[in-house]
């Protein structure tokens, strides 16, 4: 997907600097001084100015580390991670606050003392904050450990394995593989344990298609087959493609009926909604659900632009051989 229609593409340019922001580097692949100035107005205006201004005095967000759901110091740094801020003061004080209060028994994190194993989803999702920003390179090791230690049989991830939970979640797994692919990519040197564990984290989601169980085919949760933003915690198949095609992986038969179940979400105008919002608290709404969303159209690009390049580079180097 090469070509884009304009009316399409100025809709996009039209939107928060985060949207401008990916249109540059994704959409139209400028040079990287206009990615970068792109990226830097995220912080000087728009989403990205108006959630670090909500900071408390005292450096937490919403008053708290992980709840209140979704305005605390924990959820607010996610957010800010996935529209992608260059590192900020404000950013590096509240996850200072955060890792501080306290490290868990056994290699994790939690905002409470009394979580203990510490929780498999949040600590992946705190190692990717941090191995997105370069902060904390000593806990980001320890939880790299510690979720190498609790991964699954199946390949996945459970926060729920202590309580003898065998099958793995699509959340966790999802939370985890983010957390260990912004890890993996600051490395001078790929860690060959953490390649494997990537790789069995993606079968585990293959093996599924994405959202079907794979004893029945039946949908797991018809959830994970909206499309939402922010995602928090949870799991959905395009946050799952997006990932993809931010790690580049070749295209598998296996995705496609996610696939082209994403592309019979848009509508007559190139444009993707936003189905779903995640209950809770906020300190304002990014897009309007049921309307079209500039934010799941972009992602919905880049995936659909990654799967056929890809695709087709696959079809030639079969050809060749």
């Amino acid at each position: 997907m090469t070509n884009f229609d304009p009316a399409l593409l100025q809709w996009l340019l039209d939107g928060d600097p985060v949207i401008r922001h990916w249109v540059q580097r994704d959409l139209l692949r400028s040079s990287e001084q206009k990615i970068q100035e792109a990226r830097k107005a995220i912080t000087l205006q728009g989403w990205g100015k108006s959630l670090l201004e909500m900071q408390d005095p005292e450096g937490t967000w919403g008053h708290g580390l992980y709840s209140p759901k979704w305005i605390s110091t924990f959820y607010t740094c996610l957010l800010l991670k996935r529209l992608e801020l260059p590192l900020q003061p404000a950013i590096g004080r509240g996850l200072e606050i955060l890792v501080r209060a306290n490290k868990a028994v056994d290699g994790g994190w939690g905002p409470q003392k009394t979580w203990n194993p510490s929780d498999t989803c949040v600590n992946g999702m705190l190692l990717g904050m941090l191995a997105y920003w370069g902060l904390q390179s000593t806990l980001q090791e320890s939880l790299v450990h510690h979720l190498l230690r609790v991964q699954m049989d199946d390949g996945g991830w459970n926060c729920r394995w202590h309580k003898g939970d065998h099958h793995s979640s699509f959340h966790s797994t999802l939370s985890v593989l983010e957390g260990m692919w912004n890890y993996q990519s600051n490395q001078k040197e790929s860690n060959l344990q953490i390649s494997k564990a990537l790789a069995a984290g993606i079968g585990f989601l293959l093996d599924h298609k994405l959202y079907q169980s794979h004893r029945t085919g039946a949908i797991v949760d018809q959830r994970m087959t909206r499309l939402s933003f922010p995602t928090r915690w949870r799991y959905d198949i395009l946050k799952a493609l997006d990932l993809f095609q931010l790690m580049q992986i070749l295209p598998d038969d296996r995705m496609e009926p996610a696939v082209e179940m994403l592309v019979r979400k848009a509508d007559k105008t190139g444009k993707w909604p936003l189905q779903q919002n995640h209950a809770g608290q906020v300190f304002f709404h990014l897009e309007e659900t049921g309307h079209p969303s500039r934010i799941n159209t972009i992602r919905a690009l880049r995936v659909l632009q990654w799967w056929e390049s890809r695709t087709t580079e696959v079809a030639s180097q079969k050809k060749q051989v």
